[in-house]
Parts: structure tokens; sequence; C-alpha cells
């Protein structure tokens, strides 16, 4: 962890003005006289955010509905962009595919003898997918997935929340169990949703072989008057920032995994090192709501 508390520099009490507000923004920090972004990225990010919504709260656009791609670019980019000092992660936008469904969906696709090869099939679109960077003939592992949406109490929300979200998580934590070598201890992978102004976290673990957990972790909502500044605003910074150094403890987990498989001093590997893997046989709940959405549709 880089820095025990990242809003250290701003109390939630005394800055309840535009004016205030933009005074405090303006005071130049230790860090910024000499700023590096390994060391200072997350400091940066707080000023840069709570900027932002003052200008929000200001304009009055938080007092207005809008569309879903404002509420992306304009709202909850502060998800994409507390990453930026990460080079080993890349938030993926505009209704990407998990990686991670559409190797599980795809597990049996193979040639026909006699029938056409069936078509890939492609895991659910996502508003918002945080997973490796690498080269795009790479798998790349996943560790958070968002959705957006404009309300917050409507029935898209709740299939989303409630299925879509939770299918997509179990997808991703499945692939990291895998890639761990089926060990799923320290493992958890985040749900984001953002309806409005409001979030809820959502986090995915293994705590034993064939049981996946899905926890409701918080509710946020932020308040559109600038009034409530400092009880919705500062929360919410924190709890983005606590998510990202949750990530980072679990891809440090998996690497440090890696890294003492592969720095093994002794030879022998050589002799199983041409075998073939024994396959991991991860259970199969993610289909089991699938085949009942087909139905309900067919009987409507």
């Amino acid at each position: 962890m880089k820095l025990k508390n990242p809003i250290q520099f701003i109390s939630p009490e005394s800055h309840r003005a535009y004016v205030d507000l933009r005074a405090e923004l303006l005071k130049t920090q230790d860090w910024e006289t000499n700023y590096s972004i390994d060391k200072d990225h997350d400091l940066d990010w707080v000023k840069h955010t709570i900027y932002s919504f003052v200008r929000l709260y200001e304009s009055g656009n938080l007092k207005t509905v809008h569309k879903e791609s404002w509420y992306n670019a304009c709202l909850w980019s502060l998800i994409d962009t507390i990453f930026d000092d990460l080079e080993s992660l890349q938030v993926v936008r505009g209704e990407a595919s998990s990686a991670a469904t559409n190797k599980r969906k795809n597990v049996d696709r193979v040639i026909g003898s006699k029938d056409k090869i069936a078509r890939s099939s492609v895991g659910y679109k996502c508003d918002l997918i945080l997973r490796e960077s690498k080269a795009q003939h790479e798998h790349a592992y996943e560790y958070c997935v968002g959705e957006t949406a404009i309300k917050y109490q409507n029935t898209k929300t709740l299939e989303e929340k409630g299925l879509k979200l939770p299918k997509t998580m179990k997808d991703m934590l499945d692939d990291l169990i895998i890639y761990n070598k089926d060990d799923h201890t320290n493992l958890t992978v985040f749900g984001i949703y953002y309806a409005g102004l409001s979030l809820t976290l959502l986090a995915a673990d293994r705590p034993s072989t064939y049981i996946t957990r899905i926890t409701r972790l918080k509710d946020h909502h932020i308040a559109s008057n600038v009034a409530f500044f400092g009880s919705t605003i500062l929360p919410l910074l924190v709890l983005i920032w606590q998510v990202k150094q949750q990530i980072v403890k679990v891809q440090n987990h998996i690497l440090s995994n890696q890294t003492q498989l592969n720095t093994n001093s002794s030879s022998d590997w050589l002799q199983s090192c041409l075998y073939q893997n024994a396959d991991i046989v991860m259970p199969t709940t993610s289909t089991s709501g699938e085949f009942v959405n087909k139905k309900r549709k067919a009987d409507n």
C-alpha cells in the first residue's frame, strides 16, 4: 500500500461550499512540489477527482438525469483514473465481454465430424472490465467488472446486479483459481454497479472448494447538494481507493505464487515439463441460470 490515507490533506467537516473547496484545492501540497507518479499518484487522483466534483456541483449537473454514457464519462470515470499508475492493469470500457466468460462458454467447442462447427459464444457485454494489460494474442486475467444504469431501482438494475455481475464475477474468479494452480485462498474479484448517483460494491471469493460466495459490501449514494460533500464524496473516494488496494493485493499474491513455481532450483521439472497438465474441474453453476432465463422467455 502506497499511503495510509490518501485523502488526509482535506477535512470532511470544514468545507461545505464551492468557495471553500476551491480555496483548499488551490493550496499547493508538499507532494506536488516534487511529484512522483509512483509515490503520489493516489493523492493527485483524489485532488483531481474532488475538483471534478466541485465543477459538477457548481454546474448543477448532479441534479439532472442523464444518459448512461454521461455517467460513465463525467461521474464514474474516477474508477478508471485511479489505476493510471499501474502499467500491469487496464480498464476496458464500451460493452466489452469478459475473457473468462468467453473461455468458459467455448471450452467444449470442437470441430464436428458431420455438422458445421458451432459459432463462438460470447459472454455478457459489460460497461467496465479491469484486466491485465497484455498483448491481444495473450489471455488477460480479470479482477473487476462494472455495470452502469440510470435508475437505481428498476428491473434492469435487479437483473444486472443480481445475475449478470455475479455470474461474470464467478467466471473471473474461476479463471484466477485455475491460473493460481487451483489455490483459492486470498483470491477475490469485485463487481461495481453504479446507477445514477448510487453505487453498490460486490465481492466474490471462494470460502471452500465448490462454494462461490457473493457478498454485497457497500451501498453508497452521492448527494446532489454540496452541503453533503464531506459525508458522501470523501467516503466514496476512500471506498474506490480501498478496492484498488485489494485488487493490487490479489494480483501480487498470484504473481508471487507464479514466481515461486518458476524459480525452483531443482531440475525435477525436466521429468514432467512435456506432460499434459491435468484439467481442473470447476463447478458448472455458472450456467445454471441461463436455461432458466431461456425457459422464462419462451413461456412469455
